[in-house]
């Protein structure tokens, strides 16, 4: 090899070390912007994240408070209720009373102004009255 090529062949290999080299810092650059933007993405979604799990405990806080809310209130339905059906089943119970009584007043009366009719008839608690056949019929 003659001093000419050998001199071409230390400048053709400065070239394309320097070209590489160039290749290789833009490289580098341009991976370091990547992960640059990488890094800034991943801050971002840590912040959402943070977010998102915040109103997810605000959100079950507030599902606890409904969840108790929802037992008091059915609570308080089945306790009126029953007082409810106490008080109708009281009410039916007394009249069903009062009427059995106003019943067997009203039989006594029957049997006293049969009595004082003169008739053989009697009306019994558990046999009610039955009018006699009118014989003008």
């Amino acid at each position: 090899m003659t001093k000419a090529s050998m001199g071409l062949a230390v400048v053709m290999v400065t070239l394309i070390s320097l070209s590489v080299t160039g290749c290789q810092e833009e490289q580098v650059l341009q991976d370091e912007k990547t992960y640059r933007l990488i890094g800034a993405e991943n801050i971002r979604l840590m912040g959402e994240n943070e977010k998102l799990i915040g109103q997810i405990n605000r959100l079950s806080q507030a599902l606890a408070k409904c969840e108790e809310e929802k037992q008091t209130y059915k609570h308080r339905a089945e306790v009126e209720i029953k007082e409810n059906v106490e008080g109708i089943l009281k009410a039916a119970m007394d009249q069903n009373v009062a009427q059995r009584d106003e019943i067997e007043r009203l039989q006594a009366e029957i049997a006293k102004l049969k009595g004082e009719a003169g008739s053989e008839t009697e009306a019994t608690p558990d046999q009610p009255y039955q009018e006699e056949p009118n014989e003008a019929q």
